[in-house]
């Protein structure tokens, strides 16, 4: 039980580090941090259409290289970003399109035998790692655009496409509810440790778990009422305001200009099929 209360108390810590840092990275100076946040939306749906509409490995390349270009102009740490953001196309993707690689589901030529009857194909091979090379390109974008742009301006500029209010409320909400359920949880849990002299039981454990599980639940639904009540005495409409308006500059027509020739240039010089 001390050892699994150390590690919960731990990993609450490395997921309010990650948030904070995410914080952090908003702030710098990068090339990201500078634009308008209505126009990064834009301009990074558009590349994560035209990055799921490439047909070939190369053009996937060549997106992927400018997001990484796109990630050293920003000031993000390109080693945590890549491992991050390869693990979850690793991990999601690549279970998925895993079996696709084999003859008997997607038949042809041969790449590389594993017996007499079953093979890994080129079509499939092919296919799985344009599927792979997508979403890892897609996914890249959205970790971009979440690291560069501060969370209340993200939500304000999700009004610009038509983004329901109360789906903007709910994010809000949550993103302030995780910080406050992450503290009350490593509290229970340091509370524990701090009181626990020796090993405890199996069982013990287990209704500890059970018991934190429902104080937690108890706490949040009167804290959630409370806070609702509180934002609705002060005049909360459900519109998501910040302290800083929308600003297009020139940084923001000369991105939106260098884009749409990239695109442009990438569909020119490397067909879809």
């Amino acid at each position: 039980m001390t050892n699994f209360a150390e590690k919960t108390i731990l990993d609450i810590q490395a997921i309010f580090s990650d948030l904070f840092y995410s914080e952090e990275t908003t702030r710098k100076k990068g090339l990201l941090q500078l634009l308008d946040s209505r126009v990064k939306i834009f301009s990074f749906l558009a590349l994560i259409i035209v990055a799921n509409l490439l047909r070939t490995i190369p053009a996937l390349a060549v997106i992927i290289g400018y997001i990484l270009l796109l990630t050293v102009a920003s000031r993000i740490p390109f080693i945590r970003c890549l491992r991050r953001v390869l693990t979850m196309a690793l991990l999601f993707t690549g279970v998925v399109v895993l079996p696709s690689v084999f003859n008997f589901v997607t038949p042809g030529e041969p790449l590389f035998h594993i017996s007499r009857s079953i093979y890994i194909s080129k079509p499939g091979f092919y296919g799985a790692i344009t599927l792979m090379l997508r979403s890892l390109a897609s996914i890249s974008l959205i970790y971009l655009l979440t690291f560069t742009t501060k969370w209340t301006e993200l939500l304000k500029a999700l009004k610009v496409i038509r983004i329901p209010a109360p789906f903007i409320a709910t994010l809000e909400m949550a993103h302030r509810y995780i910080f406050l359920g992450l503290e009350m949880a490593s509290n229970l849990f340091m509370a524990r440790k701090s009181r626990s002299l020796g090993k405890s039981t199996a069982k013990e454990g287990r209704r500890f778990v059970a018991n934190t599980t429902g104080n937690l639940l108890i706490r949040t639904t009167v804290m959630g009422d409370q806070i609702y009540q509180a934002m609705l005495s002060r005049g909360y409409t459900g519109e998501v305001e910040t302290l800083n308006p929308f600003h297009v500059g020139r940084a923001d027509y000369l991105w939106l200009i260098f884009n749409i020739a990239f695109v442009i240039l990438l569909l020119i010089r490397l067909p879809l099929l």
